[in-house]
């Protein structure tokens, strides 16, 4: 744990200094010291120096907004422009993300950063025209339950943490926590 927090510092200013191949939305850190770089139109794996070691595209889409690894299965959420539609994608670093486990519908509005997280249970993903979180099941990305967000302004960041799950209101600058289960209540 020590060399990850002495690592980190480096890490950072790296980060700030080194060009990805466009913009950078967000970025995840992987159990195994990779870093995802979600960029236009794809996906850039980075070694524990921050180093690309691979690209990945996802054909027809505009955006990559976020990216999660576990147990080498990798989710990404991503927007069309052509289209209008938000989706969120199951697959590996071997192949491109082909699956799609959740479809919104097409919409006018301007495109919005939106994010997912994983973890070896669940699959969270903002769908951000119906301001709902989607819950699903990892492994299989059966979808499991919704939890309305309708009270909160612009959805932008969540994270699942043991049992729960974190919101963020990029505007109201609210932070949310929801137990996951069927009729999730605030924590």
């Amino acid at each position: 744990m020590d060399a990850a927090i002495d690592f980190l510092p480096t890490s950072i200013e790296h980060l700030r200094t080194e060009k990805t191949a466009s913009s950078c939305y967000s970025i995840s850190w992987t159990e195994d010291n990779r870093v995802l770089c979600s960029i236009n139109k794809g996906i850039e794996v980075r070694d524990e120096t921050l180093q690309i070691k691979q690209t990945i595209k996802i054909q027809n889409q505009s955006y990559t907004f976020s990216a999660a690894l576990i147990d080498n299965i990798l989710y990404t959420h991503t927007f069309c422009n052509s289209n209008k539609r938000f989706s969120t994608w199951i697959g590996s670093l071997q192949d491109t993300p082909t699956q799609s486990i959740l479809h919104t519908e097409s919409h006018d509005a301007v495109s919005q950063i939106t994010h997912l997280s994983a973890d070896r249970n669940y699959v969270a993903s903002i769908d951000y025209v119906h301001k709902l979180l989607k819950i699903f099941e990892s492994t299989n990305a059966e979808h499991m339950f919704d939890i309305d967000m309708t009270y909160m302004g612009d959805l932008f960041g969540v994270h699942l943490i043991r049992e729960a799950v974190l919101i963020t209101d990029l505007n109201g600058g609210k932070l949310s926590k929801y137990a996951l289960s069927i009729s999730p209540q605030p924590i």
